[in-house]
């Protein structure tokens, strides 16, 4: 449940990048909700072929570090992005 609550946060986060880069954030936010639950997926499936589990539990701190890993790469994907020439009223184009 508490990760819920992170995924949140953080896509929140990204969207305030994204804004002040003016970007819509919707399809952004997607995309990072998307790669944190499949990196979530194949972190714990690595872990389940390097190791072997006995209990389940020793699985979820394993696939939130595949979430971290997620966002870290949509981090530095949305800092590299570029700032969008926004055209101005009067059909001048200016930089915010």
């Amino acid at each position: 449940m508490l990760e819920i609550f992170l995924v949140i946060w953080l896509s929140k986060k990204l969207g305030e990048i994204l804004e002040e880069k003016g970007y819509k954030k919707g399809w952004y936010i997607a995309m990072f909700v998307g790669s944190w639950i499949f990196c979530e997926f194949v972190m714990i499936l690595i872990f389940i072929m390097l190791f072997s589990v006995e209990n389940n539990l020793a699985l979820i701190p394993v696939g939130i570090c595949g979430g971290a890993i997620a966002y870290g790469c949509m981090y530095l994907f949305v800092n590299s992005l570029p700032e969008k020439e926004v055209e101005d009223v009067r059909g001048e184009f200016r930089l915010d």
